[in-house]
């Protein structure tokens, strides 16, 4: 489940031709100019050596990419990720200190489009100064997230490495497609990830329950989606799974067995309720295949060995 600026100063001059590589991160030749998946100009250094990120899936991306060892400040929520560089900065993605940010010298800084929600531009002085600036924006598809590894890769020089990541997600959806096309007999499934919300088509986590095999009980509904106990009492889910953050409201799991009028659902009833880890199921990034594999051997045990 590992920012920010304004600073008084002269502007950088922005170089605009040349090779991009990667440091010793073994870069394999992007352009100096990339271009974003809104078609905004990103102008890139010679070398990348050290990068901010902001927003955790993009600091999976980057550290699935094999650049972990190159971030030199993230958000807060980053610097919690197994494997995230100790001793590095930590920045207030709820506040963006600019100057902090631009103190720190990045050579590229890569962010989630939310970062700009209203139209502000927060990196705006960074980029001004010379420093790259690459925003993702957050992906509500599978193809989405394929999309976002490659343009990280891209940014990072390293094109061949986004692929092979890519690839190893779809080996993984393959694996998973072709156990469930064995199972004549599908389940009913409700998803929650907080108490009594969900989702319907349109995003990556209703593309894994199918993929899972699971009947989603929101599979008519679109994007994320409040619900009520009649709605799921009438529908009667052969499985719940709940992505709700521990952290938050304490066993997930228990409070959705001991709610008041649940006891007759199947699910609950049979002891069909399980815990899909959060920050794999809710992150927009290559781990998603962890939260697919939970989700398969939660609806399907006799099916998905462990």
């Amino acid at each position: 489940m590992k920012k920010f600026f304004g600073i008084i100063g002269l502007a950088l001059a922005v170089i605009a031709f040349g090779a991009c590589g990667s440091g010793d991160g073994g870069g394999e030749g992007s352009a100096n100019v990339v271009y974003d998946r809104e078609g905004n100009q990103v102008v890139l250094p010679d070398e990348i050596n050290t990068i901010i990120t902001l927003m955790p899936s993009k600091t999976e991306i980057v550290m699935g990419l094999g650049f972990g060892d190159y971030i030199i400040a993230t958000d807060q929520s980053s610097g919690m990720i197994d494997g995230i560089p100790s001793g590095i900065a930590t920045l207030d993605y709820g506040g963006v200190d600019v100057e902090h940010i631009i103190s720190l010298n990045p050579d590229v800084i890569i962010a989630s489009d939310m970062l700009r929600f209203g139209g502000n531009d927060p990196l705006e002085p960074a980029r001004n100064l010379g420093i790259a600036v690459a925003y993702i924006p957050t992906s509500n598809s599978i193809e989405g997230i394929k999309d976002d590894i490659r343009f990280v890769a891209q940014v990072l020089g390293v094109q061949e490495r986004g692929e092979e990541l890519v690839a190893q997600m779809e080996a993984e959806f393959d694996t998973v497609a072709q156990i469930v096309a064995g199972i004549n007999n599908r389940r009913m499934v409700y998803f929650e990830i907080w108490p009594l919300f969900s989702f319907g088509t349109g995003t990556f986590l209703h593309e894994l329950l199918e993929i899972a095999g699971g009947i989603s009980i929101t599979r008519d509904m679109e994007g994320w989606v409040p619900l009520s106990d009649e709605f799921v009492l009438d529908i009667n889910p052969d499985v719940i799974l709940t992505s709700t953050d521990p952290g938050a409201l304490g066993n997930p799991v228990e409070e959705i067995l001991n709610r008041t009028g649940w006891g007759s659902v199947t699910a609950v009833a049979e002891g069909n309720v399980h815990f899909i880890d959060t920050d794999a199921s809710n992150r927009p990034t290559h781990n998603v295949v962890y939260a697919l594999w939970e989700i398969a051997r939660a609806i399907y045990p006799e099916y998905f060995a462990q």
